[in-house]
């Protein structure tokens, strides 16, 4: 678990600091190398999944070798959201990269 600060409103024009516990143990994770966005009724809808080599028969049934994309899951939240998850993720890549040097 981890613990955050988070303000929340108290009153008409009082906002008061409360700590924020985290837990995020029973969250499944998921792998993915491919993602599509799209926009769907105002939302933004990330759907993701994984892509491996494999092969695929042309008209000709000649054996060709192609990417098989097999889109798994959906992520959908409004663009303010999105927006947030674009800044965090920027700002976590920055701190893995700042690491790796």
């Amino acid at each position: 678990m981890s613990q955050e600060e988070k303000t929340v409103e108290a009153g008409a024009d009082k906002a008061v600091q409360l700590p924020m516990v985290l837990n995020h143990s029973h969250i499944p994770s998921d792998f993915a190398n491919v993602f599509q966005t799209r926009i769907v009724d105002g939302l933004v809808a990330i759907s993701y999944g994984v892509s491996y080599p494999d092969t695929a028969t042309d008209a000709n049934g000649q054996k060709q070798p192609v990417y098989a994309v097999e889109l798994e899951r959906r992520l959908v939240m409004k663009p303010d959201s999105a927006k947030r998850l674009y800044n965090v993720l920027a700002q976590t890549l920055k701190q893995f990269e700042e690491a790796e040097k």
